[in-house]
């Protein structure tokens, strides 16, 4: 679908879907701990990439009941000896699920479509095959044989935190100690501290010492119910939105402003460039004012660049945004898609490849969006739009879906203007 918003004051109260990071690990550590877990998720629905997790969890043998503010995860209960894991375009359910799932199956067919199928994922297969798992390909489409050993791991660190969390996860699952030596700094690696948080919670203790993780606990014990925060990447959206707009005045419930999703920092960021935001137990309120240069390390924050970098074209001053070179590897080119959306917005866009800045234009004009099937930048030209006060036409919208289903419904329900054409 294409859909074509148009700026105009954003008043009211919204609850943000459930952490999409939080809730694809407490899912696997559910699916194989001792008892059944009830998972609270804010919002009560599931985003595609959550149900691709949910999906895979499923032909592993764990069943996933959706409720209207909760998953309940039943685990699995006997190993199969084959299985079928088909990923959509999550990276991270490939990613952090299949060290697990080949822990537990001896064979398995893994796939997915869209941008995941040219995704990294080799130098995690290359570290499994010498552990026992015989991969057919190195990129998807591919088969498994073989079950995972434990032993010591190594893989990088500065291509994905995923590989690292991937390993911790499968961890519990093998037999004899298990350790993982990074041999490149860690990106996000406030990803890697939600999931040894999470695992704790499941009664498995894994521990940080240098540049090694080492688990010293053995299967996940039920913690029977636990919940999940709101989303902050998602969120990020309407906080920004709502910043760079003019006359917007909302509330985003469900969020912890203490939460350690890494994408909690985009209060912190807004907030610094001059954002009229107030935290309560209430909800966090975010008013239109008037913003700074705003800057970020995407290093530690890759998901919020987008929509940071579409609210500095109303921002005073020169914008930078460093270590944006992994962002060509998402489920876009990042850097390519922001610079060309932004610059055909009348924005000064400069990139030498890894740093991306971003200036105010005199006039912002409405055009026409291609995401390029990435839902980030469908939200983050909603944010340009009410940066800017022009309108503009998303195309092929409906990726927002792979994190935020009902994104444009909680735009209108704000008062907004997201017209499908």
């Amino acid at each position: 679908m294409d859909v074509r918003i148009v700026p105009v004051p954003l008043r009211g109260k919204i609850s943000v879907p459930a952490s999409k990071s939080e809730l694809h690990r407490m899912l696997i550590c559910a699916a194989f701990s001792d008892r059944p877990v009830r998972i609270g998720a804010a919002a009560g629905y599931l985003s595609g990439d959550i149900e691709a997790t949910v999906r895979c969890l499923g032909s592993l043998g764990a069943s996933v009941a959706a409720e209207d503010d909760a998953v309940t995860v039943t685990p699995v209960k006997e190993h199969k000896n084959s299985a079928v894991l088909y990923c959509g375009e999550s990276g991270s359910t490939l990613r952090m699920l299949l060290p697990a799932a080949a822990a537990v199956c001896g064979a398995l067919d893994v796939t997915g479509r869209g941008s995941l199928l040219g995704r990294p994922v080799g130098e995690l297969t290359d570290e499994m095959q010498r552990h026992g798992v015989k991969f057919s390909s190195r990129t998807l489409p591919f088969s498994t044989e073989g079950l995972l050993s434990g032993g010591s791991f190594s893989v990088p660190g500065d291509i994905t935190s995923q590989y690292l969390s991937g390993l911790l996860l499968a961890s519990p699952l093998l037999e004899g100690g298990t350790s993982i030596e990074l041999t490149s700094e860690l990106a996000s690696a406030g990803y890697a501290v939600m999931t040894l948080d999470i695992m704790e919670r499941f009664g498995v203790h894994a521990i940080k010492d240098g540049t090694r993780y080492v688990c010293t606990g053995k299967g996940y014990v039920s913690p029977e119910k636990l919940d999940t925060g709101g989303d902050f990447s998602a969120a990020a959206a309407f906080i920004t939105m709502a910043a760079a707009g003019k006359d917007c005045d909302i509330v985003l419930t469900g969020l912890n402003a203490a939460s350690c999703q890494p994408d909690r920092k985009v209060l912190d960021i807004v907030e610094r460039s001059g954002a009229d935001i107030e935290v309560s137990d209430t909800g966090i309120r975010v008013r239109s004012s008037s913003l700074g240069a705003l800057s970020a390390d995407a290093g530690e924050v890759p998901d919020l660049i987008p929509v940071l970098s579409a609210a500095s074209c109303a921002s005073t001053g020169t914008s930078v945004f460093r270590g944006c070179a992994r962002l060509r590897y998402k489920e876009s080119d990042r850097m390519s898609g922001m610079t060309a959306m932004l610059s055909s917005m009348g924005a000064r866009v400069t990139s030498d490849g890894d740093t991306f800045t971003v200036g105010r234009p005199e006039k912002g004009i409405s055009c026409i969006i291609d995401p390029s099937g990435d839902h980030r930048t469908v939200m983050a030209a909603a944010v340009a739009a009410y940066a800017l006060s022009v309108p503009v036409t998303v195309r092929n919208a409906e990726a927002v879906e792979k994190s935020y289903p009902r994104f444009f419904d909680d735009l209108r329900s704000l008062g907004g203007k997201a017209d499908v054409i």
